[in-house]
């Protein structure tokens, strides 16, 4: 596989197809999200080349879980595809995501203030209830009720523009920002972030 030069020039890497593969199926081994592995009832939605040694990681996975995988037609029917096709996975370079926080900040600077305002709160509250999880605390009452009442009015319904149905996204190929992954986590989206070089073959981080 060729890389695009992250590490200098370009150059081919050879890999063997039990690289990929026990990448693949170390990653199922221990994915467990929620109270069940990836299995059958997944779909994932595939978005990068095939060429790419990230996305060749996330189909092996989706191969040895019998999972159903969705081929988009591109960035600009993406949002379309994960609104009818309702997937559960997908996997992604950064700048997807980082896309689709501009666009949702931008529809939410255009609305009226009051949903504007709405939609900050649910982002500086699901923020504050990552940190306490991160920290292993849990939160104070006011806080926990403030985000079950905005994530119904709010963040819930970002979620289901989506699909609806999403289990956990996945990204690589660059390193994510740490404020676009709080951003979607804040709105109750399960973002991992892959790590690897494609000499080494990719894997996600759980």
């Amino acid at each position: 596989i060729y890389t695009s030069g992250t590490t200098g020039d370009p150059k081919g890497a050879m890999l063997t197809h039990r690289n990929l593969v026990s990448n693949a199926k170390a990653t199922y081994k221990h994915l467990v999200v929620g109270d069940s592995v990836v299995g059958p009832d997944d779909t994932f939605l595939s978005f990068l080349p095939l060429a790419h040694s990230f996305e060749r990681m996330i189909h092996l996975l989706a191969l040895a879980a019998g999972s159903k995988v969705v081929y988009s037609h591109g960035v600009r029917t993406l949002m379309d595809e994960m609104a009818t096709q309702k997937p559960t996975i997908m996997g992604c370079v950064p700048r997807v995501y980082e896309s689709i926080q501009e666009k949702l900040m931008e529809t939410a600077a255009k609305g009226p203030e009051k949903n504007r305002k709405l939609f900050d709160e649910t982002i500086a509250v699901g923020k504050k209830m990552l940190e306490y999880r991160q920290a292993g605390k849990v939160p104070g009452i006011v806080t926990a009720t403030k985000h079950l009442v905005l994530d119904k009015l709010v963040a819930e319904k970002v979620r289901q523009k989506f699909g609806g149905q999403w289990r956990f996204w996945i990204s690589g190929g660059a390193a994510l920002n740490p404020d676009t992954a709080r951003f979607f986590i804040a709105l109750g989206f399960n973002l991992l972030e892959g790590y690897g070089l494609t000499e080494t073959s990719p894997v996600i981080s759980i």
